[in-house]
């Protein structure tokens, strides 16, 4: 602002009333949109919440394992298309994997009577 010679410079105005009351009303519509938006979301019950929070607890003791032929032979193949049975070599993968609940839980003596053995890769958190 340039002032001259005579000239009083103008001080700028403090907002005025109207000016707060229509912040504080743009305000008050964001909150209630907001509100409106969100009320209907489901929330979680408290048993499916106290599920979620063990099954997070869980994770805390993972394992990552890998199941390998315990000897050479055919096994059983229930992702290859066309095929129900595929030949693995002693040692050979058939399947990695993690689980929260140990060997035991997870296939008891299935993988056994498969011919294949369950070893533990990482243990920890996931």
């Amino acid at each position: 602002m340039v002032v001259t010679k005579g000239q009083t410079p103008v001080k700028p105005k403090p907002p005025t009333l109207a000016k707060a009351a229509l912040v504080i009303l743009v305000a008050l519509l964001s909150l209630y949109a907001a509100y409106e938006i969100t009320k209907d979301i489901p929330g979680l019950s408290p048993e499916r919440q106290a599920k979620l929070n063990r099954e997070l607890e869980e994770l805390e003791n993972a394992e990552q394992y890998v199941l390998r032929a315990a000897r050479d032979g055919w096994y059983p193949c229930y992702s290859c298309p066309g095929k129900n049975r595929i030949f693995l070599h002693k040692d050979e993968v058939w399947k990695y994997g993690v689980t929260r609940k140990g060997e035991a839980r997870r296939y008891g003596r299935w993988h056994m009577e498969q011919g294949l053995y369950y070893l533990i890769e990482y243990e920890g958190p996931l």
